[in-house]
């Protein structure tokens, strides 16, 4: 099943030090509940794992994430990802941010993300799945702004 996700949020902080969060992968898995750095590859790819309660279902997946494309003059990137779940389910999606500087010093950060899920966690349905998708981006955020602001 795909799910499309497309959020945005605006923090108090200059778009250039948001794009160096962005561009940390430890300080985007620490932004991001339940995931855990487990190695650099390279500046490009990265292997981890997360852990998702959607309803019923806690879902454990083991991946790599690779950026695909970084435009440092746009503030954009693009990355894509897969990971396997313990008892057999597949994760596999990519996910676009763009930053934006606003005009009171803040910056707008707006992703855009396509998943595609098969396993266990599909037993909930996709109206929670998205609902669940909506909680961790806006847990991320506010993460985001605590390491930012």
């Amino acid at each position: 099943m795909a799910i499309e996700i497309r959020e945005s949020f605006q923090v108090k902080a200059p778009i250039d030090a948001v794009w160096r969060l962005f561009m940390d992968p430890q300080k985007v898995a620490t932004c991001m509940p339940g995931a855990e750095l487990e190695e650099v590859i390279d500046e490009r790819t990265f292997v981890g794992k997360v852990k998702v309660k959607v309803g019923a279902v806690t879902s454990s997946y083991k991946g790599k994430v690779r950026f695909t494309e970084i435009d440092e003059q746009g503030y954009r990137l693009k990355m894509a990802g897969e990971g396997k779940e313990t008892s057999g389910g597949t994760a596999k999606g990519s996910m676009t941010a763009t930053l934006r500087a606003l005009p009171d010093g803040q910056t707008e950060v707006v992703a855009e993300a396509n998943v595609d899920l098969t396993g266990r966690i599909m037993q909930v349905g996709r109206g929670m799945i998205q609902g669940v998708s909506k909680q961790i981006f806006q847990q991320f955020a506010a993460r985001a702004k605590q390491i930012l602001e």
